[in-house]
């Protein structure tokens, strides 16, 4: 790294209040500082102590997340009226009736497709969910009984009403056991809407239990922004590149950084030079910063490079390098 470093805010009460230099380097490699900071309670005044830990680097690389499962009913554990499977509809020409059953992956019951025909397909399809084009994941189990044929499950993407893309994924076969996949689908340009096909081919026989059907939306997470800080600041002075570096004292960059915390992580990479506090004027404040779930970085360029140094102040001066009030990360 550099910065790691430890922030003692209530030094009157600490056993380091004597500190007047804080410098904590990382000499085995290069690494990151982040804001680990605790939501002020209703009882907390804002000035309690607050310990920053270090860790590697992780790319600035898109994260996914995974949004509810758009298929009704997925693991089979509801009915309409009668034997009707809330959700799915027969699809093709099953010559055996499809049922529900207790050999279940997830909860109490599970999909039981038994196609003894030759001479026709039989399948189960669900109603159909709203999409928009872009990454999904498809999750499918299945426990085929008696034979080595595998499963299969199709998803359609439609146009309002127009099918417009459809593909198959096997859920390889085994004998009386159940077999999962998670396979990564993209909604084509123009869709509206998705439908699962459970699904068994016309010259398969074949007994098989399907659970646990879920198609996910991935959520693509926002790239962090960037960006830099040195002493003085360097070139445009915009804290775009090391060389537009922005003078680390600034309030116009960091309110910037701050209005870009609300959208987006933000990762703040201090110059390789020696920040040598000798005025309260010269200390770092973060008043009211933090959100839920975009992380703000502080982080030296190089190990050994970037140091905070503090040069005592007065014998009432509590020694910070930084001060947060208020604030989470």
């Amino acid at each position: 790294m550099l910065l790691t470093f430890v922030l003692f805010q209530n030094c009157a009460k600490s056993p380091h209040a004597m500190l007047s230099q804080v410098e904590v380097e990382d000499a085995a490699s290069a690494g990151e500082v982040i804001l680990d900071l605790p939501e002020s309670s209703p009882e907390d005044d804002g000035e309690s102590e607050t310990q920053v830990g270090s860790g590697p680097i992780s790319p600035a690389l898109p994260a996914t997340a995974l949004e509810g499962n758009l298929i009704k009913n997925g693991n089979f554990e509801r009915y309409f009226e009668g034997p009707q499977i809330a959700n799915w509809q027969t699809w093709g020409a099953c010559t055996t009736p499809v049922k529900l059953d207790g050999n279940a992956k997830f909860d109490s019951k599970a999909l039981h497709m038994h196609d003894a025909s030759t001479t026709a397909a039989c399948g189960m399809i669900s109603d159909e969910v709203s999409v928009t084009p872009g990454s999904y994941n498809l999750e499918v189990s299945a426990y085929v009984n008696g034979t080595r044929n595998n499963a299969t499950a199709y998803v359609l993407f439609f146009n309002h009403g127009t099918e417009i893309f459809r593909k198959s994924y096997a859920v390889p076969g085994g004998v009386n056991r159940w077999n999962s996949v998670k396979i990564p689908v993209a909604a084509p340009a123009g869709s509206t809407h998705a439908k699962i096909l459970l699904y068994s081919s016309i010259t398969s026989v074949m007994r098989v239990n399907y659970d646990g059907i879920a198609l996910y939306r991935n959520i693509q997470e926002p790239l962090e922004k960037i960006y830099y800080v040195s002493l003085k600041g360097a070139g445009n002075k915009t804290g775009s590149t090391i060389g537009n570096a922005a003078p680390y004292l600034s309030t116009t960059f960091w309110n910037a950084a701050k209005a870009q915390l609300a959208s987006k992580p933000v990762r703040v990479i201090f110059a390789a030079e020696e920040y040598n506090i000798v005025s309260s004027g010269e200390r770092l404040t973060f008043a009211n910063w933090g959100h839920p779930t975009n992380r703000l970085t502080l982080e030296g360029t190089t190990a050994h490079g970037t140091v905070f140094r503090h040069s005592s102040l007065s014998t009432s001066d509590p020694g910070w390098i930084f001060s947060f009030v208020n604030s989470q990360n």
